[in-house]
């Protein structure tokens, strides 16, 4: 028999040491970075956590991160539709996540994904020897803010977070006085950056 409940930040955080941040790198910064602003919905089986949904709410799309805990079954529409209404949202809403090859493989089973997935890609930086040197590319300052999250969305990019921005360095290219490039964090702390 299973069943779903909300669960408190410092229930979840016994997870940790099982979380694979390479397959898990979203749900990771959910519980690390992002734990202000997260939720967490479990699936229980026989009393037994089994999965977790997590919501995050400072993004401009509903933004989740999924992670199994056991390789038992995972009823995802149900742990969907109990999240949903806890968290009240929309039935017609689209929502963004990252997931690895197995969880796409069963959210696509249950037919949540639409459209065509996009590749992820995770950079590792291991040799500082290698890294190019460049003047033109200039910290972000406070009062270039607003720009920046303008510049992000025109291209696309709602993924990032104006307390991202303000919190972990972010590094811009101008053309005069439009940016034309941008980079900058999710993560940044000594786990994971």
């Amino acid at each position: 028999m299973f069943s779903h409940r909300l669960l408190t930040h410092d229930t979840i955080i016994e997870l940790l040491p099982n979380i694979n941040t390479e397959q898990n790198l979203l749900f990771y910064s959910y519980l690390t970075q992002r734990k202000d602003k997260a939720q967490y919905v479990g699936q229980f089986m026989n009393s037994q956590l089994t999965a977790v949904l997590a919501y995050f709410s400072e993004l401009s799309f509903p933004a989740f991160s999924f992670f199994r805990v056991e390789d038992q079954d995972i009823f995802l529409p149900e742990l969907i539709a109990f999240t949903r209404e806890t968290i009240q949202l929309d039935e017609s809403a689209v929502c963004g996540t990252v997931l690895c090859q197995r969880d796409l493989e069963l959210f696509q089973s249950c037919g949540l994904i639409k459209g065509i997935p996009q590749r992820f890609l995770t950079m590792k930086h291991q040799d500082e020897s290698k890294l190019l040197e460049a003047h033109i590319a200039k910290k972000i300052n406070e009062n270039e803010y607003s720009k920046v999250i303008d510049f992000l969305h025109s291209g696309e990019m709602r993924f990032f977070t104006r307390s991202e921005l303000e919190n972990y360095p972010f590094l811009g290219i101008k053309e005069g006085e439009d940016f034309i490039a941008v980079g900058g964090y999710h993560f940044y702390d000594s786990q994971l950056v």
